[in-house]
């Protein structure tokens, strides 16, 4: 009986053993791969088209280049919580990062900074936080995950790339030194709170495609600091202050006290000519060199940035300062 019931269960388990044989990796399956040119480690999973999805790895001396390819697969996904910036995950700190063009897909909280800004622990020395001033999003980057990028304090300038789609909710939240934006014309979809909190934002360059199919009246919530709106592509006569078919301005738009409109081959731009952009030349605008005056707009913003970013070293010099001064009392 003892024999007959071995042989019912071999024979029961014989098709499982045939199909674990063809399996293939899926993304349920977490693996380890040793970079043999940097001795890194990295941890990934493997997708349904035999791509990588990098799920974490290696941050050293506070740089994380992911690499272009992970036992042999490109790298199209970066995971979600992959370099969440905190204490339970190991990573305390990012000041450069390098990501692959290959990458697709970066999904929720990827990057998320969980740290208060300019935390500094004095066991340490140090400050814990991202300290990454600008970020070159992947050549063939298409979707952006909610809360990817929640947090960078230092980031002030994005690159993105042509082929964006889709921007997830608080995809750049809290990003309080983001001077300007510039979002490429493919881009569908802009969800809530996008933006929320970038409290230096200063300039918007928008198509007008992406404005009526997807863009969330609450996207730039909180983004007092906006000054000049510049939209590519809408129609040729505009009323100012009132909502266009297909979408509603945002709240921020609306709350400037005062606008200038210039109309060019259906183009136009909104703008308070007021702080860094008091000085822009509208006139380019209306010459129809629309990228003369973008090329103007983003050379102030780069101008604000640097500035910014000499104040925010200073203000972590006085931090160090103050923190020295009280040890020696000790």
């Amino acid at each position: 009986m003892k024999q007959t019931s071995f042989i019912l269960l071999a024979l029961l388990a014989f098709p499982l053993l045939a199909q674990e044989a063809k399996w293939t990796p899926t993304t349920s399956v977490r693996w380890t791969w040793k970079d043999p040119a940097t001795g890194f480690t990295w941890t990934y999973e493997i997708l349904s088209d035999n791509t990588a999805k990098v799920t974490g790895g290696a941050v050293s001396n506070h740089r994380l280049d992911i690499p272009d390819e992970i036992a042999g697969r490109p790298v199209t996904v970066i995971g979600s919580r992959a370099f969440q910036i905190d204490i339970d995950k190991g990573i305390r700190r990012i000041d450069f990062i390098s990501l692959p063009d290959s990458v697709r897909v970066i999904e929720p909280y990827a990057f998320v900074n969980t740290y208060k800004e300019n935390t500094f622990n004095a066991i340490k020395d140090e400050f814990w936080a991202n300290c990454v001033t600008t970020l070159y999003l992947p050549a063939n980057l298409e979707t952006i995950g909610q809360s990817a990028f929640a947090n960078w304090y230092d980031l002030d300038t994005v690159i993105f790339p042509d082929g964006l789609k889709s921007i997830g909710p608080d995809a750049f939240l809290n990003c309080k030194s983001l001077i300007s934006v510039e979002l490429p014309e493919n881009v569908t979809s802009i969800e809530a709170n996008a933006f929320n909190g970038c409290t230096s934002l200063a300039s918007v360059i928008i198509s007008y495609s992406t404005c009526a199919k997807g863009l969330d009246p609450k996207a730039f919530s909180r983004c007092d600091a906006l000054e000049l709106i510049a939209i590519k592509g809408g129609p040729s006569s505009l009323t100012l202050y009132e909502d266009q078919p297909g979408f509603k301005y945002p709240r921020e738009w609306r709350s400037c006290s005062w606008w200038i409109s210039a109309e060019f081959k259906s183009q136009w731009m909104m703008a308070q000519m007021r702080g860094a952009f008091k000085g822009i030349d509208i006139s380019v605008a209306y010459a129809d060199k629309w990228e003369g005056f973008l090329d103007q707009v983003r050379d102030i913003a780069e101008r604000v940035a640097k500035s910014n970013r000499s104040s925010r070293a200073y203000e972590r010099e006085e931090i160090i300062r103050r923190h020295n001064n009280r040890s020696s009392y000790y």
